[in-house]
C-alpha cells in the first residue's frame, strides 16, 4: 500500500483550487442583469448590464409602425416586479409610459409596446427608453430611439 505525504496532498488541493479560481474569474457574463430588445421576431439588442454600460441607439420608422417592440429584463435570472417602461425626451421628461403586471413564478413575459405609440409620442424627437422595477427603482436607460424623422433631420 502506498502512503502519500499530507503536505503534498494539501499543496495539490491548493493548486487545483487556485487554477479553478483563475479560470472562473475570467468567465464572461456570469450573473448580473441582462436585457433583450426585439422588434417583432428580430432581436435588436442583447446586453449584459454590468459588463456593457453603453446605451445603444435603434431607429424606428413608419414601415415598422404595425410591429411590437418587446423588452425582456432579467434581474440575475429573475423577472422584476412592478415593471414599467417609459419614453423620456431630451429634457428627461416622461412623455409616455407603460406599466406591466407582475409575472407568474417561472414565467418570463416580455414587456411590449406598439411601435405606432412610440412614434406618436416621440413626435420626431430623439427619445430614451427607460426601465423601472421594484428591483431597480432608480431606472435604467436601455436604449436611445431615433425615428426616421429625427434621422433625416440629423443628416441635414
Amino acid at each position: 500500500m502506498k502512503t502519500t505525504n499530507p503536505q503534498f496532498r494539501a499543496l495539490k488541493t491548493m493548486f487545483v483550487a487556485a487554477v479553478c479560481t483563475i479560470m472562473f474569474a475570467f468567465t464572461p457574463y456570469v450573473g448580473g442583469d441582462t436585457f433583450e430588445i426585439s422588434l417583432g421576431d428580430k432581436t435588436l439588442i442583447e446586453q449584459f448590464v454590468h459588463h456593457d454600460k453603453s446605451v445603444k441607439t435603434i431607429t424606428l420608422t413608419e414601415s415598422s409602425a404595425n410591429e411590437m417592440l418587446s423588452v425582456r429584463y432579467s434581474h440575475c435570472g429573475v423577472v422584476g416586479n412592478a415593471r414599467s417602461l417609459a419614453l423620456k425626451n431630451s429634457d428627461n421628461t416622461i412623455i409616455k409610459s407603460w406599466n406591466f403586471a407582475d409575472a407568474d413564478k417561472g414565467t418570463f413575459p416580455p414587456m411590449t409596446c406598439k411601435v405606432r405609440d412610440i412614434l406618436a409620442a416621440a413626435k420626431g424627437q430623439k427619445v430614451s427608453l427607460v426601465y423601472t422595477a421594484k428591483e431597480l427603482p432608480e431606472s435604467k436607460t436601455l436604449v436611445t430611439i431615433v425615428t426616421s424623422d429625427v434621422k433625416a433631420s440629423l443628416n441635414r
